[in-house]
């Protein structure tokens, strides 16, 4: 693959503001610290120890003013801790310090930084990036290069990242030569069943340098998909075998272990997050309500990929921002079939022509956001192994009601491309960034340069620009929009 022109970043201050201070690995902090659910006046941050402890962060903002909080490393919880910092000021840098204190040995500091969001009114820059599919289908940690990816974002002043789903492929395993011949940090893991099981896998991931620099130096939102658990799981299909355990609960214990959320229920995935005046993000947990891949999807009794509550939330958010863009969130693309075997049932949102899918509650939501006027809406989304995007215009009655889909990955993972395509919402296609067909790649060094990420920049007057950057940092594909208004 020919290489395309290397991203350079024109604001140095920032990127100089937002280096790392690096996390030794022999460090009792060697699966890092994290600062997530970023919000205006607050942030959790989370660390990992090796042993039964303590932790105690302390925040400073540039003037000096400290915050402190202190926690208890859980022991059952993988030697994890989090703890909920309040009263902060917004558009405000923090550099913060972790210090555990193991209950039988010497403690240790370890730093990091983030940047509080801008006040809901304030207009404001904002970037982010987001990606999705981390070391799965024996694509892993290379024995020298880890997950090169990473290292794309090193210089890049950033306000967040989404995870966007499947960051670890609990139902896989990483040997010690990769799908792709390379030598690769082999995964000390089975392929899970127990919540240890489950926290194996994390380690793993976020065991890689700069997967670590980046949680320690910028917001981090958590969402997950399938392999967070198993491929394709739902309510009452969360078995790997139809005698094996139930994966769900695990999967989800050890999801919330190592990735902190901050929401109306303790352990309720989909929630929100305003950053000023110009983006106001939704999460969704498009797995933990969903009905069966296999049930059909009929007019007269649509299947729920959300379920009640957390479609009606959605509905009421979107529609009552008053933010310039509105990102949802959503781990499984919109026109992109997804779901292995097929005649499992489609597993994203697109029915490809078939009776299932969950098409039906998709254009019920979309409707409910055109008859609000609802403009400026982007989704974000994963699951199918390339990158790509499209302009939607799904209702020949309002050609005005338009919105964008942004597709990435996978991160490091094995690379599925297709140009299958769901036609329902009437989709133009923006961009395409993807090898010629399933298996033409051959090494790690060629996979990397498909392997991406996205990144969102957002100027104050509202003005979109997407980034595709690949695993050398190099840019694959780019747009602009202008937002639009009534």
């Amino acid at each position: 693959m020919k290489r395309q022109r290397r991203w350079l970043l024109a604001v140095a201050v920032l990127a100089a503001a937002c280096t790392p201070l690096s996390v030794p690995l022999s460090s009792p902090l060697w699966a890092g610290i994290a600062a997530t659910e970023i919000t205006d006046t607050s942030a959790v941050v989370w660390a990992k120890g090796e042993a039964p402890g303590t932790m105690i962060v302390s925040a400073s903002d540039p003037e000096g003013q400290t915050v402190d909080a202190v926690a208890t490393l859980a022991t059952d919880g993988d030697y994890t801790g989090q703890v909920a910092i309040d009263g902060l000021a917004p558009a405000t840098r923090y550099t913060y310090t972790v210090r555990l204190e193991p209950d039988d040995g010497r403690g240790s500091d370890t730093q990091g930084s983030f940047q509080t969001a801008p006040a809901p009114a304030q207009p404001a820059q904002v970037r982010f990036a987001f990606g999705a599919d981390l070391a799965g289908q024996n694509v892993c940690r290379d024995a020298n290069k880890g997950f090169p990816i990473f290292a794309s974002l090193r210089d890049l002043p950033l306000d967040f990242f989404v995870g966007l789903g499947d960051m670890i492929y609990a139902d896989d395993l990483c040997n010690a030569t990769g799908a792709l011949g390379n030598a690769q940090v082999p995964g000390e893991f089975p392929r899970a069943e127990s919540v240890a099981d489950f926290h194996a896998h994390w380690r793993y991931t976020l065991a890689d340098p700069g997967l670590q620099a980046l949680r320690s130096r910028t917001g981090y939102y958590a969402v997950w998909d399938d392999h967070e658990v198993v491929n394709d799981f739902g309510p009452g299909n969360d078995r790997r075998t139809a005698d094996g355990p139930s994966l769900m609960a695990p999967g989800l214990r050890a999801f919330l272990d190592y990735n902190p959320v901050q929401s109306a229920d303790a352990d309720r995935l989909y929630r929100s997050f305003r950053h000023g005046a110009n983006a106001e993000l939704f999460l969704l947990d498009t797995r933990r309500y969903r009905d069966h891949n296999e049930q059909p999807d009929l007019s007269e009794k649509p299947k729920s990929m959300l379920g009640s509550r957390q479609r009606e939330w959605l509905i009421d958010g979107v529609t009552t921002s008053d933010a310039t863009w509105k990102f949802i969130v959503s781990s499984v693309p919109l026109s992109l079939p997804t779901g292995w075997p097929r005649d499992k049932g489609r597993d994203g949102w697109a029915n490809d022509e078939g009776p299932t899918g969950f098409e039906n509650e998709l254009v019920a939501l979309l409707r409910e956001f055109q008859r609000a006027g609802v403009r400026n809406l982007v989704w974000l989304s994963a699951d199918v192994h390339f990158a790509t995007g499209f302009a939607y215009s799904p209702f020949a009655d309002d050609e005005n009601f338009t919105f964008h889909e942004f597709v990435v990955g996978p991160l490091n993972a094995g690379l599925y491309p297709t140009q299958e395509l769901d036609t329902t919402l009437r989709p133009q296609r923006l961009y395409f960034h993807g090898p010629a067909a399933v298996g033409a790649t051959h090494s790690f060094e060629e996979a990397t340069g498909w392997f991406n990420l996205g990144v969102v920049h957002i100027e104050r007057d509202g003005t979109l620009g997407l980034t595709v950057v690949n695993g050398y940092g190099e840019t694959v594909s780019e747009l602009t929009l202008a937002p639009v208004s009534d």
